[in-house]
């Protein structure tokens, strides 16, 4: 079974690749195959069987017994009381006990399920990340391709002047230098790379695979106004550690409750038949029945019950202050976000308008006045470098843009995002 089903996601990633893989089908793919996850639902599952134990009575009593058996001649004919004794008896909590038990199971169960959700948006926060993380790499290695295409311009040219005896051999020493740094640092994103495919295939579950993308370009990533407040109200709704901790408040009110409870006795009722022989001139004896009822009194409430609710109310009072700070928390993590973003957003903005097409003149500026030795060589390296500079950056600052957005929608729960 599993070979078949490993086959059908091998031709699913591969029609995949052929029709592009897109981040919305690999997110899927993270929240169907991710081990992790896989094991957390089975957990949860565990917890919603738990439900219907939570509220069944305790295991009925079954009693059999001789009752006023002469020890002198051990006979059940001798005396008029002797008989045999069978009962069953059931305890039956009062005051709503297994109600609230019940109540608590469910809690549980939510929470188990809240605890599913969370792993799930931070995995796929991370997963996000990763994939960004590739776009950086990939158009980063593009652009190196570029500048490289230039850098192999200026030993050409180095080269053929420095033939014609009116060029500098340390120019074209330097130019190679140039182009071998670039190579250096080639060969480090292409490690980086294999590493954040290989992070994308253990997050998918898939580890025998590589898992790649298609890479769309970054510059058409769309700087949304986002405003604070509506974020703030989502996050209040349906931020997962907010979820878990009013759930934890909420289990805790139930146990002090179930605790108050116990000051109710239980009570248990039983009945028995005792079948009775007749006596020894064979005078038939009738059989009896007996019925009874047992309350146990919580007598010793003083020390058992009280001290106990009054650590329950306690983590009631202290998860209502870890919910505080949590909120606390998050909205400082959010105006540091937002911050972040229109940092971003206005950064994106300087490069692509005004830096990179300035350097861009510069460099066929400097370029054509090169080639007429109309200026040095180290100021074209310079410009060169320049651009390489702001170029990535620029692909630096869509990244990062991207994944504060990613971890805005992490930070009000909303899991698949496109």
């Amino acid at each position: 079974m599993k070979k078949v089903v490993f086959f059908l996601l091998s031709v699913f990633l591969a029609s995949a690749h052929a029709e592009e893989f897109t981040l919305l089908d690999l997110q899927n793919l993270v929240i169907k195959e991710n081990p992790r996850l896989k094991s957390m639902e089975l957990e949860t599952e565990m917890m919603r069987k738990r439900i219907p134990v939570s509220s069944a009575l305790e295991d009925p009593k079954l009693k059999i017994g001789a009752n006023s058996v002469p020890v002198d001649s051990w006979s059940f004919k001798d005396e008029d009381m002797t008989s045999k004794e069978i009962g069953i008896s059931q305890m039956f909590p009062l005051g709503g006990k297994l109600g609230i038990k019940e109540s608590i199971a469910i809690k549980e169960y939510e929470k188990s399920k809240e605890r599913l959700r969370k792993e799930t948006v931070e995995m796929l926060h991370m997963f996000r990340m990763n994939v960004y993380e590739l776009y950086y790499i990939k158009a980063s290695l593009k652009i190196l391709e570029e500048i490289k295409s230039y850098i192999k311009l200026l030993i050409d040219s180095e080269t053929a002047v420095t033939k014609s005896g009116m060029g500098s051999l340390t120019n074209v020493v330097k130019a190679n230098i140039e182009y071998t740094m670039i190579n250096e640092e080639i060969i480090s994103l292409k490690q980086k790379e294999t590493e954040a495919k290989k992070k994308l295939s253990y997050l998918t579950g898939l580890t025998e695979m590589e898992i790649d993308i298609k890479m769309n370009d970054l510059s058409t990533t769309q700087f949304a106004e986002m405003k604070s407040e509506e974020i703030r109200e989502k996050i209040f709704q349906n931020n997962p550690d907010l979820k878990l901790l009013a759930i934890e408040k909420e289990i805790s009110e139930k146990e002090v409750t179930l605790r108050q409870k116990e000051y109710y006795p239980d009570l248990e009722i039983g009945i028995s038949y005792m079948q009775r022989d007749n006596s020894p001139s064979g005078m038939k004896r009738p059989d009896m029945i007996s019925a009874m009822a047992v309350l146990n009194i919580p007598i010793w409430y003083k020390k058992k019950n009280i001290p106990m609710i009054e650590e329950m109310q306690k983590k009631y009072s202290m998860v209502d202050s870890l919910i505080n700070d949590k909120k606390n928390e998050l909205v400082s993590r959010v105006d540091t976000i937002l911050s972040q973003l229109r940092k971003w957003e206005e950064l994106n903005k300087l490069y692509k308008e005004e830096l990179i097409p300035q350097n861009e003149l510069a460099l066929e500026t400097i370029l054509a006045r090169y080639k007429t030795s109309g200026v040095e060589f180290m100021p074209v390296i310079d410009t060169i470098r320049m651009l390489l500079r702001y170029k990535k950056e620029l692909v630096m600052i869509q990244k990062e843009y991207l994944t504060g957005v990613s971890e805005l929608n992490s930070l009000m729960g909303i899991d698949v995002i496109k």
